[in-house]
C-alpha cells in the first residue's frame, strides 16, 4: 500500500491516469499496478496505520487517497 498525503499528490493522480507503476525499494525496481483502495479495504489498512498528532501533522490529516499496489 502507499498512500498519498498533503503534498505532493500530483504523483497520485498521474498513477490514477497510467497505473503501471515502477517502485525503487533499495536499488531494486519492481513493476506493480496502483489499485485505488476505497471502502472496506481502505478502512482497514487505515485503522492499521495509526500514527501520532506530530506525524500526521506533518503529512497531512486525512482523507488521505491510497493506492494498492498489486504486482504485474
Amino acid at each position: 500500500y502507499i498512500a498519498a498525503n498533503r503534498w505532493p499528490k500530483v504523483w497520485y493522480r498521474q498513477a490514477l491516469k497510467n497505473p503501471e507503476l515502477e517502485v525503487k525499494l533499495k536499488d531494486i525496481f519492481e513493476s506493480y499496478i496502483g489499485v485505488p483502495m476505497q471502502g472496506d479495504e481502505l478502512e482497514f489498512v487505515e485503522r492499521g496505520c495509526q500514527f501520532g498528532f506530530e506525524f500526521r501533522f506533518r503529512i497531512g490529516f486525512p482523507p488521505r487517497k491510497s493506492l494498492q499496489l498489486d504486482r504485474q
